[in-house]
């Protein structure tokens, strides 16, 4: 394993696919959610594995459920306590740094599911873009990412705004209004973006800070977006299509 994408092309010019390992964190009663999720990765080969943080559900996720697939890609986490996303993804890519048959790592909540063309569309990007260790796939229930690839800017975060509300970020978006024209962007830096969509490398997983478990819930992907860009991480929104 690698610290960065380049360096593991570099060392065998054969390589023409990437791997990656699943996080997932789920919580309660949906274990339906999370068994969707994880039955849909599993059709992807390339994911070798999926690793799922079961926060005390009171629905417990078993691996009977999988039996029609290879299950010994599967890792059940399970905390004794609701230790919130923070704790969970903590747990999670701690996990994560200790494999060694992967390259890149995407972290996503029990409700969403990889698009049937992301894993072929961020190998493709990951090899042309050897550089990049933090990628952001835009999920559809954030309206937020897909004005960012149209306009071709996301709001910045800004010494002392509140989240990415700042007066700043206000201008641009008046000015932008005024000269608005759909761009249609491939590729968009960002200085934030919630768990669920990041692709991260497994160096950079081992490099940066593990989440803040004293966050719990609230800002904690805040708080580990930037311990990422601290390690080094240049993050971008990918328009998968």
């Amino acid at each position: 394993m690698t610290d960065a994408g380049n360096d593991m092309m570099s060392e065998s010019t054969h390589v023409r696919t990437v791997s990656f390992a699943l996080i997932l964190v789920t919580y309660g009663a949906r274990s339906n959610l999370a068994n969707r999720a994880v039955c849909q990765a599993l059709e992807h080969l390339a994911v070798k594995h999926i690793i799922i943080v079961d926060n005390n559900s009171s629905s417990p996720l078993d691996l009977a459920v999988y039996k029609n697939h290879d299950v010994s890609r599967v890792t059940i986490l399970r905390q004794s306590t609701n230790t919130g996303s923070a704790g969970g993804y903590n747990v999670g890519l701690g996990h994560a740094r200790q494999l060694n048959d992967v390259d890149f790592v995407i972290l996503l909540d029990d409700d969403i599911l990889i698009g049937a063309n992301t894993i072929e569309e961020l190998n493709k990007f990951i090899l042309n873009n050897a550089h990049q260790s933090a990628i952001v796939i835009p999920r559809t229930d954030r309206p937020d990412q897909i004005v960012s690839l149209e306009r071709g800017y996301a709001p910045r975060i800004w010494k002392n705004s509140f989240h990415d509300f700042h007066v700043c970020n206000w201008y641009r978006f008046v000015r932008g209004e005024r000269k608005y024209i759909s761009r249609g962007e491939r590729v968009v830096s960002v200085d934030y973006a919630p768990y669920a969509g990041m692709v991260l490398s497994v160096g950079l997983v081992r490099r940066a800070e593990l989440p803040d478990k004293q966050f719990y819930v609230y800002c904690d992907d805040y708080d580990y977006f930037m311990k990422l860009k601290a390690a080094g991480a240049e993050p971008v929104l990918l328009n998968v299509p």
